[in-house]
Order: C-alpha cells, then structure tokens, then sequence
C-alpha cells in the first residue's frame, strides 16, 4: 500500500517539520512525506538538500487551490484557524492528487523514538484511526482534567489515519472545519478536533489507537505513567514509548524536572532539530 504521513507548517517551522519527518523515515524511509506550507509560496523558499522522499507543497500552487481557496477564503484572519482547519484537505489533495493510498496526517511537534509500523498496519484494517487523548477519565481522580474530555474532545486531531477507502469521512471532517474552526466551548466548540468525537458514532470501520506509547504528551502524565526500563521508556511498565507530542508545556514539564523518564529523549529532539539545515 503507498503509504504517506503529512503536515502543515509556516516557515519558521520547517526545521520542526523536517525533524517529525525524518524521525519516522529513519524506521520507515519508504514511507513518502508532504508538508503543506500555508505563508509562502515556492518562490520565497529556498531549502537546501530537501530529501526526495519530501515533498513541499504551497497553497498557492495550481494543483492544490481548489482544496485549499475555501479555507484561506474562510480564515484568512484566524491564521491558527487555517492550519486547523487545512488538515482534511490536505489528506484528500494527497489522497486525489499523489495517489496516496493510506496517510497520517501529523502536527509537526511530533517525534518518533521507535518503529511505528505497526500504525500503518493497523491503519490497513481501518478507514479512519483516531489517537485518544488518554486524559483522566476517573471523575474522582481530577475534577479539572476530566472535564476537560468533554470541553476539548477525547481524540487529539494532532495525529489522525485515513485511507483512500475513508475519503467520505475525510470530506466530512472538510466540511465541519469550513462550517467554523474556531474555540467555542459554550457551543461545544474546539477547533478541528472535537469533530472528531463524532467520527465512530457516524461512520463504519473505525479504528481507535490502543498503544498508550503513543501520543506521549502533558495531558496524559497521569493515566499514562512514563517508567524507564533497560535505557527506553515504558507506559505503564507495558507500552515503549513511540512518539511522543513536544509541546510547551510537556517541555516545561520537562525542564523544571517534572518528567524525569523524558529528559533523555526529549535531548534527543533537540540534537535532531539542530541537524536541519535550513537557508533563510
């Protein structure tokens, strides 16, 4: 099956989007890349030594206009919005347009420590895979965080499978961002990804992700506990640590010694991050 992970980024974060990149092709380098990127255009870039296996695309480009012009059209003032809201579009592009068969789309503050494969694989038996957020879901152990399930959504639109096969539920998924991506929480509102609550009530041949080590993030510390084990981390003592969500705020976690299980790899990050050349 051709097989593919995407993203979107601006500019400045290229070298981000590089390192999520070639993160997972160090284990699967067959595995073909898009970035879509949303504030320039081919001409204002200049990247040395892109890896062919990576494809830059620019939403003023002739091919892709007609999946990207209603969300500049809707967003152009919510630049957060826009990326948001991008996401099904650009898998349905890649899907249409690249001959893609099955793809990840995945935020660019992603990194891959081992072989996801077997996402891939799991993604063969499903048109759409969805990434729980794992956050509280015991009423008692915090009234704050567990709430916070129903305000901001229990899957992470940060990282979201679909195949070719699925492309109805990514049309679907199109048309709710262009209806509003935007936080709204009194409306039951948040952004792109509350939508996605939605997906296995509507849709057939679902899939929801079940390896905790994935999606290693701040939000789930507490019901996914990071353990080390023979020099790798382990979630739960049972699931390897295999990508985990580089946010802000797990870096500050990080930083004031609150994940100390995390230290090591998130180094790791940074030494990938320093590698991308870029020329500005």
């Amino acid at each position: 099956m051709n097989r593919a992970i995407c993203t979107i980024s601006t500019y400045s974060h290229l070298a981000q989007s590089f390192a999520m990149i070639n993160s997972l092709q160090l284990f699967m380098p067959q595995v073909q890349a898009f970035i879509l990127v949303v504030d320039k255009s081919s001409l204002d870039v200049n990247i040395q030594a892109v890896p062919a296996s990576i494809e830059l695309l620019y939403a003023n480009s002739n091919d892709i206009v007609p999946y990207t012009a209603p969300h500049y059209k809707k967003y152009r003032k919510g630049s957060d919005s826009l990326r948001w809201s991008l996401k099904p579009a650009l898998l349905k592009f890649i899907f249409e347009q690249r001959g893609i068969e099955s793809a990840f789309y995945a935020d660019n503050d992603l990194y891959f420590f081992e072989n996801p494969s077997f996402l891939f694989d799991e993604l063969e038996r499903h048109s759409f895979l969805l990434c729980p957020h794992w956050r509280i879901h015991d009423p008692k152990a915090s009234r704050a965080w567990f709430e916070v399930n129903f305000r901001d959504g229990v899957f992470n639109a940060g990282f979201v499978g679909a195949t070719k096969d699925g492309n109805e539920i990514v049309d679907w998924w199109r048309e709710a961002c262009l209806y509003e991506c935007r936080i709204s929480r009194s409306r039951g509102l948040y952004v792109d990804q509350k939508y996605l609550d939605l997906v296995p009530a509507i849709f057939e041949n679902i899939g929801i992700i079940q390896h905790r080590g994935c999606n290693v993030a701040y939000w789930n510390q507490i019901e996914n506990k990071r353990s080390m084990k023979e020099g790798k981390v382990f979630i739960n003592e049972r699931w390897p640590l295999i990508f985990m969500h580089i946010t802000s705020k797990l870096i500050a976690s990080i930083m004031d010694g609150a994940e100390p299980a995390l230290e090591g790899y998130y180094r790791q990050y940074l030494d990938a991050k320093a590698t991308v050349a870029l020329l500005r």
